[in-house]
Order: C-alpha cells, then structure tokens, then sequence
C-alpha cells in the first residue's frame, strides 16, 4: 500500500511537471528520455513528491536519483527512504486528493 501511494504520488508529480497525462506514464518509462526529466526537473520532481505526499525527504536526498533511470527505479528508491517513517503516518498525509485521484 505504501509503495502505491509513493507510485501514485510519482506519477502525478510527473504529470504536473511534464504535462504527460498519469494514465499514460508507465513504470519501464525512462525519466529523462521518455519524460523529459532532466537535472531542473528533477529538482522541481522532488518537491512536487514532498507535496503530494504531504511529507519530505531528508536533507540531501537529491543525491538519491544516482542509478534512478526509471519510474520504478524512482518509486523503489523512495520506497527504501519513506521505510525508515511510519507508513500509516505518510499515508494519512497523502489524500487521494493530492495524489491525482490514481
């Protein structure tokens, strides 16, 4: 459940940067090549998480993204991040609402 909620906040972080719809953003999908997330987006990519998941990520965790080449990649990695802090806590904070409704 954690992990959807995490897939359900990447994507329509994604979507709100790239204007690619959520229902076509796919988990093999390359961020940079297949979505266009460069190293600005990136940046703006992990805000725009922290927000729909009504959370943030620890201080220096932009180094994170090194090896991420995937939508599943993103998700897995912040899966392993988010561990550390109470499920239920973070997925109290992310309301359908914030996440797109996915």
């Amino acid at each position: 459940m954690l992990q959807l909620a995490i897939r359900n906040a990447v994507v329509a972080a994604i979507g709100d940067l790239t204007g690619y719809a959520p229902e076509r953003i796919r988990d093999t999908d390359d961020l940079a090549r297949d979505l266009g997330v460069d190293s600005m987006v990136a940046v703006r990519l992990l805000v725009a998480i922290e927000d729909h998941l009504g959370t943030t990520l620890p201080d220096g965790w932009e180094g994170g993204f090194v090896g991420v080449a995937t939508v599943a990649d993103l998700v897995e990695r912040l899966g392993v991040v988010f561990a550390a802090e109470s499920p239920a806590t973070l997925l109290q904070t992310a309301s359908p609402g914030r996440m797109g409704g996915a």
